[in-house]
């Protein structure tokens, strides 16, 4: 789908749609007028707001205009130091700016592709699960810390059963301060047990690919399921070495003619999959992991 001639379309996140054309600019509130639509072929930058994940408006601006045969790239926020560091800066200059590299190449943008409503509510039950196990370890981490202070001995245990044998070795006098937030942790466990069974059986019958990456020890279906929606489709990306850069693992690169600079990851993409891999990456080659081929090859590496 190419871009009309006669105008190109920029939207951000927070001031919804601005059209240039040369005619003149359009608002959202223009568009949803009676009669008024937008002009046919028109190309759309968006920016997503907040984390890389919390694409909400993007989805449903680019769901919108391409229902109505428009080309829509989702501009990758890294991207955009040339937007968000002007010191003249609003929604509408903002949208002008998208336009006008989306114009001139959209590769500038490195457009993400939008998901389907499918994979959205897919990482949606794996997004709420991910929000109760953070609201869960502050608290966790509280009783531990103040339970210190006092002396009093815990013995080891995980998580799940932190808030029924952790009452057990209270102080009595101590009893009244933590009993009650650990009456807290109880029922967010439990909730977020169920989502564990919920999401094994949504990657055992909706995504029967996550079988292949749960045959590696210590990949369960939480990193399966959120590794797989995550990169949607592999084709994509042109060989394994890209979607390593994808997920973040990647040193920076900084040369300038013959120096060559050490630098630490990237970081980039999404923060919930990177988490999980170097969470696998522990359990494969801490003390505990099983002897499999893949921890012997990785310390051959590393050594």
């Amino acid at each position: 789908m190419g871009t009309s001639p006669s105008g190109w379309i920029s939207g951000t996140a927070l001031a919804g749609i601005a059209v240039s054309m040369q005619t003149g600019w359009w608002s959202r509130k223009d568009a949803a007028r009676p009669g008024r639509g937008p002009a046919p072929s028109l190309r759309l930058g968006t920016r997503p707001p907040g984390r890389d994940r919390g694409w909400t408006h993007s989805a449903r601006v680019g769901q919108i205009l391409t229902s109505w045969s428009h080309e829509v790239l989702v501009a990758n926020p890294r991207r955009l130091r040339v937007v968000y560091e002007k010191d003249r800066k609003s929604d509408r200059v903002d949208a002008e700016w998208l336009a006008r590299v989306a114009r001139l190449d959209a590769r500038l943008l490195a457009p993400v592709p939008l998901r389907s409503a499918d994979v959205r509510a897919a990482l949606a039950v794996l997004q709420s699960r991910d929000a109760l196990v953070r609201a869960r370890t502050p608290v966790v981490n509280h009783v531990h810390g103040a339970t210190t202070a006092f002396g009093a001995r815990r013995s080891a245990c995980s998580t799940p059963s932190f808030a029924r044998r952790a009452l057990r070795h209270l102080p009595p006098d101590l009893i009244g301060a933590f009993a009650p937030v650990l009456d807290i942790v109880a029922p967010l466990t439990q909730v977020i047990r169920e989502f564990d069974r919920q999401i094994a059986r949504l990657a055992e019958t909706g995504y029967p690919a996550t079988q292949r990456l749960r045959q590696v020890p210590g990949v369960g279906s939480v990193t399966a399921l959120t590794f797989l929606l995550t990169v949607d489709d592999p084709s994509r990306f042109p060989h394994s070495r890209a979607l390593g850069s994808y997920v973040g693992p990647r040193p920076r690169q900084h040369d300038a003619g013959q120096a060559r600079a050490h630098l630490r990851i990237t970081k980039t993409g999404d923060l919930d999959v990177r988490g999980l891999l170097v969470g696998c990456a522990h359990n494969i080659l801490g003390p505990f992991g099983p002897d499999t081929h893949l921890r012997r090859w990785v310390s051959a590496v590393a050594l």
